[in-house]
């Protein structure tokens, strides 16, 4: 399989508008275990710590593109990273453990396509609760071991898909979730010299 559309995220919270601004940021523990449904199987996957730094890289150099849409349409983005208006970072999280985060900065209410507006009444009504990564897996010959398979710990019989690496090419907000333990809030819009300082 080349492309793999998943819903990972659960969101908590909702958006609003401070100082003229409207900001949404993501959150997405690795090492988070979901139960995937796909294609009439079930499987248990986990992302490894790190197992999107490539595009991070890639996309703050600007040689590559991410894009926050809503489900998973590229008819209805909401923005990306070489517009400038959608940061992706990794960050330390209270366990010690390593999160995947993002901040998207929205246009003005009146700026914004119906879509748009849609989506964001629908976060703020609660019906739209989740966030999926859209990814590749890149190839053995460049990653050799971008999956593995992994005995689940107390259940050795059950072999969790562990993800190493993986090519991160979108983020959709979507209605479900598999992944439990991520989140997305708003926050009182920041400058973009002082939002790394808040990350770091």
């Amino acid at each position: 399989m080349v492309m793999e559309l998943e819903t990972r995220f659960a969101i908590e919270g909702e958006l609003e508008i401070r100082q003229g601004g409207r900001r949404l940021f993501g959150r997405f523990p690795y090492n988070s275990l979901a139960i995937v449904s796909d294609r009439l199987t079930t499987r248990k996957e986990t992302f490894s710590a790190g197992a999107f730094a490539f595009s991070l890289e890639e996309a703050r150099a600007r040689r590559a593109r991410i894009d926050v849409l809503q489900g998973h349409d590229f008819n209805r983005p909401l923005g990306n990273t070489l517009d400038g208006n959608v940061e992706f970072d990794e960050i330390r999280n209270e366990n010690g453990g390593l999160d995947l985060v993002f901040s998207l900065e929205l246009p003005r209410e009146a700026d914004q396509p119906m879509y748009m507006r849609d989506a964001v009444s629908a976060i703020r009504a609660g019906l739209m609760r989740g966030i999926s990564p859209g990814f590749r897996i890149p190839p053995a010959s460049a990653v050799s071991n971008a999956v593995e398979l992994v005995p689940e710990r107390g259940n050795p019989s059950v072999n969790i898909r562990q993800i190493n690496a993986a090519i991160l090419y979108e983020m959709s907000i979507v209605t479900r979730a598999a992944y439990p333990d991520t989140s997305v809030e708003n926050r009182l819009w920041q400058p973009a010299t002082a939002r790394r300082r808040i990350w770091l």
